[in-house]
């Protein structure tokens, strides 16, 4: 197959949205599809690290830059991941440039990563849209979007029960994210330090970190040497240190910022648990299935989908969302409870390992982008 992935966001922005895409290109590659990535390039953008590096070792992997003109710099001087609206506008702009692309080069299907993105795409073209979370609220707009999609998968079930509830009559597939095991395999980092609690994200306000810091302050008042580590970086950096500070937790807590694979490979082999206090409607955190191929437990809510991977108290703890207290309970659970935080890890890498690996996940994508008839909806 002819496989593009239009994704606008993906060569500077480092989420989910943004990592996935990038994981459907490397692996679809590897099982002998042409693949192109789509994205935006400008002198005011800047590209992540993240994604100069894949471009590096995936040299079969196609990319075809959207360049924007200098009036679009406005749309990136508003930092992302805090306001959807920044995101629409970004759709919409982008879209218009994308559409010209897309009509001068067919491919045998169009990958695509938000539903806004769809304006880029022509109705002519075969197209498939992945929803990766859902809003509060379905907007008028989105029945249109999603009516120029020939395939709509959802990437959990739990994402998929919402849309179908707030846009009545849309039907989608659902196949979840994947993780590679071999990423725990393969380690040959040793940990540099040791820490009782990881987080690994975005830090913006979905990801809900400033609960974790709450939570922090009552875990030092039993574990007074408690240490923390919270890697990723985001708008909300600076607000979180200052957080850290006024509870009176700085010293327990180290922020590392971006981090690369490597210390990302020393941080869970040097971490007992993962936290993942997430307040947002998100798929299957990609990040608590890395986790679970160190054989590392992790804390997550009961928000969005995140229970279709962990049970509570089988292979995990599931905590209410925005609720420092439980977070903090159960930290001290797993900190008492060495055993129990053992036997949770192990359950977590045995369902990564043989439920959620990639080579599954791929493979039912692949036959549903080989799909020959197209349904309009």
């Amino acid at each position: 197959m002819n496989i593009a992935i239009y994704q606008p966001r993906v060569s500077y922005y480092l989420g989910g949205g943004e990592v996935i895409p990038l994981e459907h290109a490397r692996l679809f590659s590897m099982r002998g599809h042409t693949v192109t990535i789509v994205t935006v390039r400008a002198p005011y953008i800047i590209q992540s690290d993240f994604f100069k590096e894949f471009i590096r070792k995936n040299k079969k992997v196609r990319v075809s830059y959207i360049d924007l003109p200098k009036e679009y710099a406005v749309i990136y001087k508003e930092q992302p991941g805090i306001e959807w609206n920044r995101w629409i506008m970004e759709s919409v702009y982008v879209g218009q440039r994308a559409l010209s692309y897309f009509s001068k080069n067919a491919f045998d299907i169009v990958a695509v990563h938000n539903a806004y993105d769809m304006i880029g795409v022509p109705l002519k073209q075969r197209s498939a849209l992945h929803l990766h979370g859902y809003p509060r609220e379905a907007e008028p707009m989105h029945r249109a979007l999603f009516s120029g999609a020939d395939e709509i998968i959802a990437v959990s079930k739990k994402i998929r029960e919402e849309w179908e509830r707030m846009v009545p009559g849309t039907k989608m597939r659902v196949v979840e994210n994947g993780i590679d095991p071999s990423i725990a395999d393969t380690s040959s980092t040793l940990p540099a330090e040791k820490f009782d609690v990881l987080y690994i994200g975005r830090l913006i306000p979905v990801k809900g970190v400033s609960y974790l810091i709450r939570a922090i302050r009552e875990v030092k008042k039993i574990y007074p040497e408690v240490r923390v580590a919270i890697a990723g970086d985001g708008p909300q950096k600076k607000e979180l240190e200052n957080l850290a500070g006024k509870l009176g937790v700085s010293k327990h807590i180290r922020f590392f910022g971006r981090v690369s694979e490597k210390t990302k490979d020393s941080l869970f082999g040097g971490s007992s648990m993962l936290v993942a206090p997430s307040v947002g409607k998100e798929g299957v955190l990609t990040t608590m299935l890395e986790a679970a191929t160190y054989g590392v437990p992790t804390i997550t809510t009961t928000s969005g989908s995140m229970k279709e991977f962990l049970k509570h108290k089988k292979n995990g703890l599931m905590v209410s969302p925005e609720n420092a207290r439980e977070i903090s309970k159960s930290i001290l659970r797993l900190l008492k409870n060495k055993d129990e935080a053992e036997r949770l890890g192990k359950n977590a890498e045995k369902n990564a390992r043989e439920k959620w690996a990639w080579e599954k996940k791929i493979a039912a994508l692949e036959k549903i982008y080989e799909r020959k008839e197209i349904i309009r909806r």
